[in-house]
């Protein structure tokens, strides 16, 4: 492999892990966002003890779906934080080789 398609490639893999970076800072806005109003219904459910009347009828289908989405969104970010973690040791490698090669 030839000195400049190794830096190539390290360029494209700072370019992608740029990418990854922003889009698990974003998935971490939209996380905390979620969460807040997951707790907002889980006070809204305590607060008026289940009464569906008051909440109404989908509210209960909405609070389950909040719930879920809140928790897939969680094991996402940690999946992408362990992808984010393994491309930058790759990077790191691959930098390595370059200064030692130089």
């Amino acid at each position: 492999m030839s000195q400049n398609t190794i830096k190539e490639i390290v360029q494209e893999m700072e370019s992608n892990l740029g990418g990854i970076g922003v889009k698990a800072e974003n998935l971490d806005v939209i996380s905390n966002e979620l969460n807040y109003l997951r707790q907002d219904v889980d006070k809204a459910m305590e607060e008026h003890g289940g009464d569906y009347m008051y909440l109404g009828f989908y509210m209960n289908e909405v609070h389950n779906k909040i719930k879920l989405l809140d928790d897939y969104l969680n094991l996402t970010l940690n999946s992408l934080e362990g992808d984010l973690n393994r491309t930058q040791d790759k990077y790191k490698k691959i930098f390595e080789l370059l200064v030692q090669k130089q």
